[in-house]
């Protein structure tokens, strides 16, 4: 079977040029709804946020205009901004009054007892001056001494339920000490004493608190009731070294 071409090659290549054309042209109505549709998502987009944005101004313009209209605010956000904090300060606190119950304990029996006539704690360095004086002399300094040396805390610790147990201090330092007249005339050591105490002594966070001596143990909890006047004395006129 013999075939014959009629079609000239001029009108072939017509024909191939506008199949390549059409083609062309589809593709790119194609890709222009693409990009159409692509430019208004897009702008879509922008309407939204632009009208979140409007939307979020007027209700921050209101509810400034409400607040505005409240009387004393600036002293409410203060308090309000206050109590936020008053349980961290509470637990943070230094429950400065064990420092009675302490120095109950470390004060030896008699006759080597002390009277105090000033106590100041550095919580910042964990130190305790004591600076007293003694009828017994250079002995009632040893025995309290070593009395603090031998007081050991116990206590408990938020949350938990098992007491712990600590010495009262970690170093005992007699910084000064000479013999001068009380108040009465009567020659007695006056001394100056640093202790640097335990970490959980003055803390809120330790709870149950016992201060345990050698021959005597109190609770904390009892102290500021149970302070013998006896404690504390007058300072002395010091005499010599």
């Amino acid at each position: 079977m013999i075939q014959i071409n009629l079609l000239p090659d001029v009108k072939q290549q017509l024909i191939a040029v506008r199949r390549t054309r059409n083609m062309v042209i589809s593709m790119s109505i194609f890709v222009a709804l693409v990009a159409g549709g692509v430019v208004l998502l897009l702008a879509l987009l922008v309407g939204v946020q632009l009208g979140r944005d409007k939307l979020a101004q007027d209700t921050i313009k209101s509810e400034y205009a409400k607040l505005s209209e409240v009387k004393d605010l600036n002293n409410l956000v203060t308090i309000q901004n206050q109590l936020t904090k008053i349980d961290a300060l509470h637990a943070n606190k230094s429950v400065d009054s064990r420092i009675f119950a302490v120095l109950q304990v470390v004060n030896p029996a008699a006759p080597n007892t002390v009277k105090f006539t000033n106590v100041t704690i550095t919580p910042e360095e964990k130190k305790l001056v004591l600076e007293g004086t003694a009828d017994g002399g250079y002995s009632a300094l040893e025995g309290l001494e070593k009395t603090i040396g031998n007081t050991k805390i116990e206590y408990t610790l938020d949350g938990q339920s098992t007491a712990q147990s600590d010495p009262l201090a970690n170093e005992v330092i007699v910084t000064e000490r000479s013999y001068g007249e009380d108040s009465d005339g009567k020659k007695v050591l006056s001394f100056k004493m640093e202790v640097t105490y335990q970490d959980q002594l003055f803390t809120n966070t330790a709870k149950s608190v016992r201060i345990v001596g050698p021959t005597q143990k109190i609770d904390v909890t009892d102290s500021r009731v149970r302070v013998p006047e006896s404690l504390f004395g007058s300072p002395v006129k010091k005499e010599n070294s």
